[in-house]
């Protein structure tokens, strides 16, 4: 007995069956695998979901106890970099950033992660590495007004005057945040010695905030400022009725100081000797306000007086070179030669370091590349004695340029704490 051959049409059937049982088994299969993952990532959402409520504490113990049996697990390793920068453990949270970084060739495409990698390095003040965290930032969001405003603080840290000038200026054309840039703006002018521009830029905040409240500074402080550059452009009454504001809303030392100085230079010495009194009650080493007074006694003939209000400056050597010769005008009249000749040899010692400095704060001011004002900013701190600042941005600029030989010779003498380079030297290697 034959049999017939299936039709076409039962064997298309068959196939269409099989293909569609093959499917099913890998949907079931791909719905498993997934289920799976979706399990085993719980806890890292839970750590976010944490993190999104600020719940640091919590955030940390959980990604604790999940790195625990996963330790290279770079997604948790940074949910715990956040949680630890949450939690103002700063130098932690960057050791780690850091890793993941390194270990991933590179940083995972993770807005919150860099963000908080930011502060982090803006908190432990490593400006330099903080500076070329937000530029990635800045790569994702140009018009981001926090990461603008966080960048142009680090740059002018730096004293980088021209590219803090650039992101301030972007700052200023985001709606709602021009007030914000042009009180940087004005202050990176101010640095960087032009005093009408700054005061053009803090005038614009003025126009449209009189009482200058919501800035990132006081209002009294601001007003400080405005007040200063009134007085050192040559308007003692403007710089006096805006100083008065600011001393009206809070007491600060260097607002009385100039406002004592806008009264003298306006004839009102009696309300001027009380401005620098008053400079005094909030800040008793203030330099300026005792020099002040204390050429007031010299011009009265009153030599002690002057000594004694020199003296705690001298007793915790707070001194400047205009600080020296007042005392050493003070000694002339009270005609003690050894102590007079002492003090001249002083005031000279320190001019030539004020003289430095300046220079050295001149070349910063004029300066494009970021790499030298960094080095030269560097070792203005460094000559100052401020080790542990200068220290931290060598750290950084080595990574970034580590066949440099001056900067590798700076940082050799930052580390031993020894003389310095010659600035001539370095100054005619570069200039």
């Amino acid at each position: 007995m034959s049999s017939r051959a299936p039709s076409s049409t039962t064997v298309e059937r068959r196939r269409r069956h099989v293909r569609n049982r093959r499917l099913l088994v890998c949907l079931a299969m791909l719905a498993s695998v997934g289920l799976v993952i979706w399990w085993q990532d719980q806890p890292l959402r839970d750590i976010s979901a944490l993190l999104d409520e600020e719940d640091f504490g919590a955030s940390l113990t959980l990604a604790n106890q999940f790195l625990a049996g996963h330790r290279n697990d770079s997604r948790a390793q940074i949910l715990k970099a956040r949680a630890l920068s949450g939690l103002r453990r700063h130098d932690a949270a960057d050791a780690l950033f850091r890793r993941v970084a390194l270990e991933s060739n590179g940083f995972p495409d993770d807005t919150d992660a860099v963000r908080a990698w930011s502060v982090s390095l803006l908190s432990s003040e490593k400006w330099l590495r903080a500076v070329s965290v937000l530029e990635i930032l800045l790569q994702s969001a140009p018009a981001d007004p926090e990461t603008l405003y966080r960048l142009t603080v680090a740059r002018i840290r730096l004293r980088q005057y021209e590219d803090a000038l650039h992101t301030a200026k972007q700052l200023s054309t985001v709606s709602g945040h021009e007030e914000q840039a042009y009180v940087m703006i004005g202050t990176i002018h101010h640095d960087r010695g032009d005093r009408r521009a700054a005061l053009d830029a803090w005038e614009i905040v003025l126009k449209t905030n009189p009482a200058a409240t919501n800035l990132q500074i006081s209002s009294g402080e601001f007003k400080a400022m405005v007040g200063e550059e009134l007085l050192e452009l040559g308007f003692p009454q403007h710089a006096a009725e805006v100083l008065e504001e600011s001393v009206k809303t809070e007491s600060i030392a260097r607002a009385y100081t100039y406002l004592g100085k806008a009264y003298s230079q306006t004839n009102r010495q009696d309300q001027a000797s009380q401005a620098w009194q008053e400079a005094l009650r909030c800040d008793e080493m203030n330099a300026d306000a005792r020099e002040e007074l204390a050429n007031e006694a010299l011009r009265d003939r009153q030599p002690q007086r002057a000594v004694e209000l020199m003296q705690p400056l001298a007793a915790a050597n707070h001194m400047k070179s205009s600080s020296a010769y007042v005392l050493q005008r003070a000694y002339a009249q009270l005609q003690q030669k050894e102590n007079t000749e002492r003090w001249r040899d002083r005031a000279n010692v320190l001019r030539d370091s004020e003289k430095k400095r300046s220079q050295i704060a001149e070349l910063i001011r004029k300066e494009k590349d970021p790499f030298w004002s960094g080095f030269l900013h560097t070792y203005d701190l460094a000559d100052q004695k401020q080790w542990a600042s200068a220290e931290r941005i060598v750290s950084d600029m080595l990574l970034q340029h580590p066949d440099a030989d001056l900067l590798r010779d700076l940082a050799e003498s930052i580390r031993q704490r020894t003389e310095l380079p010659e600035l001539s030297s370095l100054i005619g290697k570069q200039y």
